[in-house]
Order: C-alpha cells, then structure tokens, then sequence
C-alpha cells in the first residue's frame, strides 16, 4: 500500500519514426563496474534529450547491470534471465528474453560460452576491457589473457588462477567444473558468440524485469 499523498509521474512520449531521433543507453562512467552516477548525470554527459533509469543493478555496491546492455552497437554486458529491448538501426524495438550462446575451440576441444563481463563463472565467461579496472578473485576460476589475432582467432598468452584480484584486461574465465583441459598458453583458439535470438544492426539494448505489455495485451 501506498499512503494518501500525492505522486509525480513523468513520463516521455516519442515517436520511433521520427528521423532524427536516436536511442542509446548510457553506462555509469561507460564500465560495468563503477562507482555509479546519477540518472540525470549521464544524460546530461551524453547530450541526451531526454533520459530514464534503466535496468536493475547492483546498487550501493558494483553497479554492474543485472542484464543485457549494448551501447553505440557495442556489446557491455551480455543477457540474464531477464526480459530486455534492443533497437536497431531504424529504431525497431524488439522485446525478447535473449540468451548468449557462444563456443570456445581449442583443436578438438570445445567450451561453451554463457556470460560477458559477468563474473564469476560457471562455465566460460568473456571479459573485455569494458568490464573496469579490477578483475575480483574468484575462486575455482582460471583466467587466459587474450590476444586477437583477427576475426573470431585469439591466441592465449597467459593463464592465471584467480585467488587474487587483477588489472581487468582482454580474456576468458574458465570455471573448474569444466570437464575438458584447459587451453595452455601459445594455443589459438576461435571464440564466436551471438545472441538468441539475433537482432540485425542492434544500436541499442537494455534489460528490464518481467515483461507486462505484449501485443496489446496485459
């Protein structure tokens, strides 16, 4: 229950098809973790218009988004178990409970890839620089540092057990509950991931909560 006092409400009306209207999102201090900013802050640091908070998050502590955010066509973080929206380049809007699906192969080793920048793991986790400055510990996970070699080829420079923190930098964390050998350092490996389902030209995405409106219907 609510008491008897009175609420403001805003809230914003647009046209998608209007031609110079662009959606994006907004990240706090553009990494997954960060100290956190304030809603207005970022639209004003951004030029926005107009700006909304958006997804869940960590709040008071990480920050990192409790879901799927892409920002300029750049993956930040990957999908939860969690509705999301993401626009395309002609301001499309689709609404779906995406998932990553994604594969590490190592010769004629496969490991299946579920998060980015997400951490910990309990199967293979992509982490970019996007992620922030520091990597926590994680026990029971090993981290490859990567390097890219063109298009989906990555070579392994290092591996690392993660009983201590980090510089957050390009790589892959392996949880020990995976079956196969770990890539050695030297192996090129070729990392693919996609989302599911695909959204052709994705500019933007955030997620949400559970879905309450879909076609017309409660």
């Amino acid at each position: 229950t609510t008491k008897a006092v009175p609420h403001v409400v805003q809230l914003i009306a647009v046209d998608p098809r209007e031609p110079t209207l662009h959606f994006d999102t907004a990240l706090s201090h553009d990494a997954v973790i960060s100290k956190g900013e304030r809603t207005s802050d970022l639209s004003l640091r951004t030029k926005a218009v107009a700006g909304a908070n958006g997804d869940y998050f960590d709040i008071g502590r990480t920050y990192e988004p409790q879901g799927l955010l892409i920002k300029s066509g750049v993956l930040f973080h990957g999908p939860t178990d969690h509705e999301a929206v993401v626009f395309d380049r002609t301001n499309k809007a689709t609404f779906a409970l995406f998932h990553l699906h994604g594969s590490v192969v190592d010769g004629t080793r496969s490991y299946p890839v579920t998060l980015y920048n997400s951490w910990p793991t309990r199967d293979v986790a992509i982490i970019t620089p996007d992620y922030g400055k520091i990597l926590p510990a994680a026990p029971g996970v090993t981290f490859a540092a990567l390097q890219p070699l063109g298009d989906t080829r990555y070579r392994v420079l290092s591996l690392q057990r993660m009983t201590t923190a980090i510089p957050v930098r390009l790589g892959l964390g392996f949880s020990d509950q995976l079956r196969e050998p770990l890539p050695l350092p030297g192996d090129v490996v070729d990392l693919r991931y996609a989302l599911d389902p695909p959204v052709p030209g994705a500019v933007a995405a955030i997620g949400s909560g559970p879905l309450i409106l879909k076609d017309g219907a409660w």
